[in-house]
């Protein structure tokens, strides 16, 4: 068990956009590197899963980049076959429904909302919202 892994996965230096020489050029080295962060934080998580036998996770936060963050597939592994008790995964409109199955033990959970009102009805949905995890 762990009681409190805090995660930062934002590069804390300000990228300039504007010393790429097209928008293109920025967006793909944003993708190439949400690629490489997403590949080290599933390896990180799979290391404490199965080499060293952690089984539970108390307090789990994660500084994900605000450009770029982890897909919620990748989130989902991340947490799969841990018991996350406390999340707060600093990404914006965070898929409630997906953790449903992977964190059905979480007691709170840290939302970051984008100010998009689609996110607010999903998280407030009857049939897929935060209904969903019935211990928050």
């Amino acid at each position: 068990m762990l009681a409190c892994v805090e995660l930062g996965l934002c590069d804390t230096r300000a990228l300039a956009l504007d010393s790429f020489a097209s928008v293109r050029d920025a967006k793909e080295h944003l993708e190439r590197d949400r690629n490489l962060r997403e590949n080290r934080v599933q390896s990180l998580f799979k290391w404490l899963r199965d080499n060293k036998g952690v089984k539970r996770i108390i307090r789990l936060v994660v500084y994900d980049h605000p450009q770029a963050p982890c897909r919620d597939e990748v989130i989902k592994l991340c947490l799969q076959k841990f018991d996350v008790r406390y999340l707060d995964w600093n990404k914006e409109d965070l898929s409630v429904d997906m953790l449903q199955n992977v964190a059905p033990n979480l007691q709170e959970l840290w939302l970051t909302w984008s100010g998009r009102k689609s996110a607010l009805f999903g998280w407030c949905n009857e049939k897929y919202g935060l209904r969903l995890l019935k211990q928050v």
